[in-house]
């Protein structure tokens, strides 16, 4: 049976119409879908590279505390205080304890190259506007038996000082005498 042409055409163009709508609307679907995610990754990705991982200060005396410390230790800038000094305890208490040192870091650590033990925590006394070792940092470093040297900040600093700075810390014997 065929239908008229007028039916046909109208028919046709309803089909046409019908297509048209359909890829409209999945364009603006991706469309808008795309823009919600540039949106998303420009609210979620305000980041830049740091000029330097270490300030100019913490870079001089980085500088000679390899040369100070010889060839037993490796030197770890920036590290977490948690990565330094475990927390132990039950969950609740485990928790609280691990809350107030989360986001504390020491300027440096000194390792054991064999083991990779941490031996000495070096903090840098500065003047910048940074929160220095606080009452908790250094109770936390106390009761994990690593010693911390405290070091002012200079602008340079002699590699022998520096290394009788660490045997004094490390060996407790040379702290009686």
């Amino acid at each position: 049976m065929n239908a008229p042409l007028w039916l046909q055409l109208a028919t046709a163009s309803a089909v046409t119409f019908a297509l048209a709508m359909l890829v409209i609307l999945i364009y603006r679907s991706a469309s808008r879908h795309e823009a919600e995610e540039r949106s998303y990754e420009m609210h979620v990705t305000p980041y830049v590279r740091r000029p330097a991982l270490l300030s100019p200060a913490e870079q001089v005396l980085y500088g000679r505390l390899h040369q100070a410390s010889g060839p037993e230790f490796h030197i770890c800038p920036k590290v977490r205080l948690p990565d330094a000094a475990e927390v132990r305890g039950d969950a609740l208490e485990w928790q609280n304890a691990w809350n107030r040192i989360a986001a504390k870091h020491l300027d440096f650590l000194l390792v054991s190259v064999d083991t990779w033990q941490p031996m000495l925590a070096v903090e840098l006394e500065d003047t910048g506007d940074r929160q220095r070792l606080d009452d908790l940092m250094e109770r936390a470093l106390v009761a994990a038996g690593l010693p911390i040297l405290r070091i002012k900040a200079r602008t340079d600093y002699d590699p022998i000082w520096l290394r009788q700075e660490i045997d004094v810390k490390l060996n407790p014997i040379a702290r009686r005498a």
